[in-house]
């Protein structure tokens, strides 16, 4: 009976192909989160440059036109962007914008290209750092940089522009 009792190992018998298939179906979900994720960053990059896309549509419109002065809403919904600022590198920090200090310091630190004016802030989160959008009168913005603020995943901005003028003003 002790004979019995020492040759009894505990063993547990998996085949190689149970092994394998475990480790494949380790690797398919891996590599299945790894393409959600992609996905969702695309998605992010897309919805980024549609904002961009309708923003300088409706300023092109205004700006073809006699004189107009509308409230434009749009939306990302997906970022965690707070805020958009239009920055012109050319001036200097001016105004008195609540994070003007920050957001100053993160558009100075980025290597900034003179034509760029819309950047989306805060930059850690931004997809697309920066866009140039045409036709807008920068020298009229009070503050520099000035930044609209996300209001549940709305940006509201004022677009107008007089007759006679040569550009758009934001607000």
């Amino acid at each position: 009976m002790k004979e019995m009792i020492k040759n009894k190992h505990a063993q547990m018998e998996l085949s190689y192909g149970f092994l394998f298939s475990v480790i494949l179906v380790g690797i398919f979900i891996f590599v299945a989160g790894y393409a959600i994720m992609m996905f969702m960053d695309i998605n992010k990059q897309v919805e980024t440059g549609i904002f961009t896309k309708e923003l300088q549509n409706e300023i092109d419109r205004i700006w073809n036109g006699a004189g107009e002065d509308i409230f434009i809403n749009l939306t990302i919904k997906s970022s965690k962007i707070t805020h958009i600022c239009f920055f012109s590198s050319n001036e200097g920090k001016r105004g008195n914008f609540e994070n003007i200090n920050e957001i100053y310091s993160d558009l100075e630190s980025m290597p900034l290209n003179s034509e760029n004016n819309l950047y989306f802030y805060p930059l850690k989160y931004a997809d697309v750092s920066a866009r140039k959008i045409n036709h807008i009168n920068m020298e009229g913005f009070k503050s520099n940089p000035y930044c609209i603020k996300k209001t549940k995943d709305i940006f509201r901005i004022k677009l107008s522009k007089e007759i006679g003028e040569s550009l758009v003003s934001v607000s």
